[in-house]
């Protein structure tokens, strides 16, 4: 009985619980996460009676929640999807509704701007029309800051839901680590509460709402969170700790999820899914490419305008400026547009070039120009080549093979260079070429190089023509008129001048200079012509081997007297015995007497220029210094004249300065008394020589004499006359002009001739180019070292302690050089008759602390600036003038040879003088104190002559101050100057006094020169101020002043004709023809340039060819030329010359620029030249042609603005025009929209697909539940049934009892 009590009781208690489980799940069947609960029964152990066991009723087991894992992870990820495609087609679908709106998308307004610009286009002269455009244009600019701002304003919206989104995954993984801190109070899963796991995965599916997350679950429920791509990055739950996310604010412009933001930060890069999944791939898939596309459809759109602006002329008729511009402070561009030109004016409608058709052409074809090229970004396309000139900087180039060239590099138009060939092998040279074919410096091309080198890959135009036509050319000749140069060069150089203020003034010229390096050649040969300077051939250079010394000028003296020689050579001193006086009566037997002597040491010496000078040579070609040959006594006249070492580099010198001479071919003595001649006359550097050689009596004792009266007139040893044969050849070493000579007969009845006079003048009268020697070696001061030896031409220095010291010592010394110290701290040796300088090695370096080495002398090429012009229209000859302190005013009178009374001079105001004979009144009048006080008188012949002391007095002063009389008649002056010839006589009568002589130019100005062997002596113009200080105008209407080499250089400057530079080139000799390389110019100890110092318009290549390696060195200024700006500033004329050929000439200066070959069956033919595209609208016929230049017109022509017009169809990006562009732009952001929308819609299937079976598992059924409440109501009242018999048993048991 007790059993069926217990077993009805127990079951009544556990459906009970049932009836509880189950009234739970209906009342939780709407509450959000709730997960349904059903009970676990499970009988009770059964109870053995006997032989069997006998159940003991039922039990409740436990409370099982309903929960499948893999369908709430499957719900939790359906949802992160679903929930990823919100953000999505919201605001994709705006951004496609704003970008195709006509009021504030781009479409519209762009066919208001191309419709404004075709309107314009029409008629480019409306200002009307202008305004319209620009005023489309700006509203361009402004819808597109319009759409940037929408877009920012969207950009805003979304990062503000991305931080709100970010701030609900906070909160929800805070609330996890709450959670999970509950959790961990129960060891195993079975023992949580439902309710806690229940609020779990909900949290975790609204976690997924707005994120992907990845779970990791423990054993006893806690679950650790991750938003990475595995579980141990980005781990937000760990247990019941939560880290915090949110937006990187150090990075502008971007979204950027970071974890624990405020402590160590992790990237969140990996995070997707969900709401904020759904914001990074809106942002990364629309519109952060929507807003660059719509910045790089701005920055396209604005450089091609901008381009097409550019290539404008606007109505001004200048360049065209940019239409529109970007804000510098803004960075996005589509919002920093802006419109750049606000004058309608400055809107370019007009081609920057135009072409116009000849006025003779037959065919009525038409031709338009465009611009298409651009400018280079580089001086040289050769990076090895650096901008340092000096040869230490060469980059080496090497021909060699089959090969005949090799590339140097391209010079970039308008950059102004000069190239240097170094090291060169003969035969090499810089070859300088236009990209068609003109060559413009170097050597002519051969065949075999025209073949290699005209070719596309060497940077020439695919129909290029080799010419010569410019080659080395200079002037008018020259390519496109440009001073190019092939040589050696210097120019005229500016120094800084400062007034007594120390403020700046104009610069001040200085004569051009060029200097060879140390020449040390001795057997140097160059042919005649191969070398030119100035344009002029110099003749065969054929150095001597020998050393040479040429003592000239010596005079033995009226008493002999004893000669002592000595010379270092080779190093060592030669000092023989002294000549003794029996042997120096004349300069032949000391020449004599000193080779005999000198032989034992290899030197010999011989008398040349009839018996004038001396010559010794040395065979062995030894270094000559230290000569002297000096007499014991000088006071007999005896002196030791002077001396010459014909070196290296003085072979040189004298080469290029060459010598002026004139061969007297044939001169005859006749019979009879006066058979010989009685004058000679020659004018030499503008000074006239009349020679009287009468006592001369053969052809030798004419050379000695007239040789002998030159020298003494002329007071130097330069000129010498010796017989040559049957001629009389006179040698000038100065080299000056030779003019006007003539050796006239003593008596015409003699049948004594003078002969025909051949004149060869030198080099240097003729390029104003003088060359000097300088051997010298420069040390600064800082640099000695006095504690070391010191040797110089094998001749020990010593003893000494100071700079002072040393330079006393080297003076003393048989070394033949010369020391000093100079004001900038320089130590200098100078060996004065410009013979090397040896250094001789000494065991412990040596005092000047340099190698010890031959110091070779060199040559110094000056600009001889000799001359000065005076227009003859500024000569005023009754003016007075003094030139170097010597008046040229005179008055002169012919006194009559025949008079009856005493000649009478009368001057001032009561003086007087009379004399009876011309003489007598000449030294009557300078013994007068008056008269001489102010005046000189000179006779000559029956002459007098008056000259004034004071510069002021002019020729009429003079004559009306001196009254002369003869036989009571007045006299009349004889020398009154009324012409410019006159005037240039009375100039050149004073020039022994002032050093200066006159000629009239071929312009028939006045010339004035200096007569000093360098040109560099002062032209001193007066007079200057008078007594009183006032200025006294001279006769050459110029100011009173020095006119020195710079003040003379000054005015010949502003002279076209002047040659300004120093030209050291090359020309053509023998035949057949041959060129002068740069392996000649190095013998002379001169580098060869390439020299484009003006720059030229066309871009050139350079080449080196020649067989063998040499350094290239370039120095360059300037930037490449804008090539556009460069065409429009030339006139270009293209004519078909033949059926496939046309030229391209320059109009300006005729050069022509190309000669090609065309394919005239092409039907419109296109001609391009330097980036100009002219096309042709059909074929032309010969003698057609087309003239290209610049358009200034800004107002009658519509080019550029058709080329606007046509922006709208051309292909700017990807192939497609700007407005096509945007359009694609909106469509891949429809595109966009609407995938999201049909994947929204296929993750909502998956996801409520997701629910059902999260809720076939968990989710509350009321049908099965109220079966459920049926089923344990039933068995609940059944066992409440039994257990109510059970009672009633037990009581009627009971009963009984």
């Amino acid at each position: 009985m007790s059993d069926m009590l217990g077993i009805s009781s127990n079951a009544i208690g556990a459906y009970q619980r049932a009836l509880s489980t189950v009234a739970n799940n209906i009342s939780n069947v709407n509450t959000e996460g709730y997960s349904r609960q059903d009970v676990v029964l499970k009988d009770s152990a059964p109870k053995k009676l006997a032989s069997m066991y006998v159940g003991t009723g039922v039990i409740l087991q436990n409370i099982k929640r309903q929960y499948d894992a893999f369908a709430e992870s499957n719900l939790r990820n359906s949802t992160s999807d679903l929930a990823s495609q919100k953000p999505m087609v919201d605001y994709a679908k705006r951004v496609m509704d704003i970008m195709g709106d006509k009021s504030i998308g781009l479409s519209s307004a762009f066919d208001d701007f191309f419709a404004a610009a075709g309107a314009l286009s029409a008629d480019p002269a409306s200002t009307v029309q202008r305004t319209s455009f620009l005023r489309s244009a700006d509203g361009v600019a402004s819808r597109f800051g319009e759409l940037n701002t929408q877009l920012e304003l969207i950009a805003t919206e979304t990062r503000q839901g991305v931080e709100s989104v970010a701030a609900q995954i906070n909160t929800l993984t805070s609330q996890l680590a709450l959670i999970n801190q509950s959790l961990t109070k129960s060891p195993t899963l079975q023992s949580q509460p439902a309710e806690l796991l229940d609020r779990r995965d909900l949290t975790l599916r609204q976690l997924s709402d707005l994120v992907r997350v990845k779970t990791s679950f423990t054993a006893n429920g806690t679950v650790n969170v991750s938003l990475g791509s595995t579980m141990t990055q980005g781990l937000v739950v760990n247990g019941n700790k939560a880290r915090p996310i949110g937006v990187d604010s150090s990075t502008v412009g971007k979204i950027e999820l970071v974890l624990d933001p405020y402590g160590k930060t992790e990237s969140l890069a990996s995070a997707s899914g969900g709401q904020l999944g759904g914001y990074q791939s809106f942002i990364s898939q629309v519109l952060e490419p929507a807003q660059k596309n719509l910045s790089a459809l701005a920055q396209t759109f604005v450089a091609e305008t901008n381009t097409i602006q550019r290539n404008g002329i606007d109505g001004y008729g200048q360049m065209g400026a940019d239409l529109f511009a970007f804000d510098p402070s803004v960075k996005t561009p589509a919002a920093a547009i802006r419109l750049a030109v606000n004058d309608g004016m400055r809107v370019a409608t007009a081609a920057q070039f135009r072409v116009g058709e000849g006025s003779t052409n037959v065919t009525t074809t038409r031709a338009t120009v465009k611009f298409t090229g651009a400018t280079p970004i580089s001086q040289l396309s050769n990076t090895q080549l650096v901008n340092n000139s000096n040869a230490s900087a060469g980059v080496t180039f090497k021909v060699d093979g089959a090969r005949v060239y090799t590339p140097v590099s391209t010079l970039s138009a308008g950059v102004k260079a000069a190239f240097y060939l170094d090291e060169a092998e003969p035969g090499q040279q810089l070859q300088v070429m236009t990209r068609d074919g003109r060559q413009l410096l170097g050597q002519a091309l051969t065949e075999t190089e025209k073949f290699q080198l005209f070719t596309p890959e060497n940077g020439f135009s695919a129909n290029a023509n080799y010419s010569e036509a410019y080659l080395n050319q200079a002037g008018d000749k020259a390519y496109r008129g440009l001073d190019m140069f092939y040589g050696a060069k210097a120019e005229v150089l500016f120094s800084q001048n400062f007034d007594q203020y120390g403020a700046a003034g104009d610069s001040l010229p200085l004569a051009a200079s060029m200097e060879t390096s140390r020449i040390s050649s001795s057997d140097a040969k160059i042919p005649a012509g191969a070398i030119t300077v100035n344009g002029l051939a110099l003749p065969a250079f054929n150095a001597n081997t020998d050393s040479e010394i040429i003592i000239s000028g010596m005079s033995v003296g009226s008493v002999a007297t004893a000669y002592t020689f000595q010379a270092v050579v080779g190093g060592q001193l030669i000092s023989p015995p002294p000549i003794p006086s029996t042997n120096t009566a004349s300069i032949g037997q000391l020449a004599a007497a000193l080779n005999t002597s000198l032989q034992a040491q290899g030197l010999f010496a011989t008398a040349i220029n009839n018996n004038s000078d001396i010559r010794i040579t040395d065979s062995k070609g030894r270094d000559v210094s230290g000569v002297a040959l000096v007499p014991d006594s000088t006071t007999s006249g005896a002196n030791s004249g002077t001396v010459q070492v014909r070196s290296a580099a003085v072979q040189v010198a004298n080469w290029i300065n060459g010598r002026s001479q004139a061969r007297v071919l044939n001169p005859m003595f006749g019979a009879g008394a006066n058979a010989g001649f009685a004058k000679f006359q020659a004018t030499l550097g503008g000074v006239s020589f009349e020679l009287t050689p009468t006592s001369a009596t053969n052809l030798n004792s004419l050379a000695a004499t007239l040789q002998q009266q030159f020298r003494e007139k002329d007071k130097s040893t330069d000129i010498s006359v010796v017989v040559d044969g049957t001629h009389l050849l006179i040698t000038d070493e100065q080299g000056r002009s030779f003019k006007n000579f003539a050796l006239i007969p003593a008596d015409e009845t003699s049948l004594a001739t003078g002969g025909k006079v051949e004149i060869t003048n030198s080099n240097v009268s003729q390029t104003n180019v003088r060359a000097e020697v300088f051997s010298e070696v420069r040390v600064p001061v800082a640099l000695l070292n006095l504690s070391k030896p010191l040797t110089i031409n094998g001749q020990s220095i010593s003893g000494y302690k100071s700079v002072n010291d040393l330079v006393n010592q080297i003076n003393e010394s048989n070394a033949g050089v010369v020391a000093s110290v100079e004001p900038n701290g320089e130590f200098v040796l100078t060996d004065p008759l410009g013979s090397p300088i040896r250094i001789n090695a000494t065991a412990d370096g040596n005092a000047l602390d340099i190698q010890p080495t031959t110091y070779n002398a060199q040559v110094r090429m000056v600009q001889v600036v000799r001359d000065m012009r005076v227009a003859a229209t500024d000569v005023d000859f009754k003016k007075p003038l003094q030139l170097n302190n010597v008046s040229m005013s005179e008055v002169a009178y012919d006194l009559p040879a025949s008079h009856s009374t005493d000649y009478e001079i009368k001057f001032g105001s009561t003086s007087s003088v009379s004399a009876a004979t011309p003489a007598a009144l000449a030294a009557a009048l300078n013994a007068n104190s008056t008269f001489a006080a102010s005046y000189k008188a000179v006779l000559s012949g029956q002459r007098l002559t008056i000259t004034p002391l004071k510069g002021e007095v002019s020729d009429a002063d003079l004559d009306n101050t001196f009254t002369v009389k003869s036989d009571g008649v007045f006299l009349s002056p004889q020398t009154e100057i009324k012409t410019l010839p006159a005037f240039v006589d009375r100039i050149n009568s004073k020039s022994a006094d002032t050093g200066v002589v006159a000629e009239i130019d071929l312009y028939g100005d006045l010339k004035l020169s200096t007569t000093d062997e360098k040109g560099t002596l002062s032209i001193s113009v007066g007079p200057g101020k008078d007594a009183l200080g006032n200025q006294t105008q001279n006769a050459l209407g110029l100011d009173p002043m020095d006119f020195d080499v710079t003040e003379r250089l000054k005015r010949k400057l502003l002279d076209p004709d002047f040659t300004t530079d120093i030209r050291v080139s090359f020309g053509n000799y023998g035949d057949p023809a041959k060129f002068g390389d740069p392996a000649d110019l190095s013998k002379i100890g001169l580098r060869t340039g390439a020299y484009i110092e003006e720059g030229c318009p066309d871009e050139l290549l350079l080449f080196m060819t020649g067989k063998g390696a040499a350094k290239v060195a370039v120095g360059f200024e300037g930037q490449p030329d804008n090539v556009r700006d460069s065409l429009r500033t030339q006139s270009l004329t293209i004519k078909f010359t033949a059926a496939d050929r046309y030229t391209i000439m320059d109009a300006a200066t005729g050069t022509e620029l190309a000669d090609r070959h065309y394919d005239h069956s092409v039907l419109e033919p296109v001609v391009e030249f330097q980036g100009l595209e002219i096309k042709l609208s059909h074929a032309p016929a010969v003698g057609d042609s087309y003239k290209i230049d610049g358009n200034f017109d800004g107002l009658g022509n519509n080019v550029n603005m058709l080329d606007m017009v046509d922006l709208n169809k051309k292909p700017t990006a990807n192939g497609k025009t700007i407005a096509n562009t945007y359009i694609d732009q909106i469509n891949n952001v429809g595109n966009l929209a609407q995938q999201a929308i049909i994947t929204q819609e296929a993750l909502t299937v998956v996801n409520e697909q997701a629910v059902a079976a999260r809720d076939k598992v968990s989710g509350v059924n009321l049908d099965d539940e109220a079966a459920a409440l049926i089923r344990y109501q039933q068995a609940y009242q059944a066992c409440a049934k039994a257990l109510q018999v059970s009672g009633e048993l037990f009581d009627s048991i009971v009963q009984i009892r």
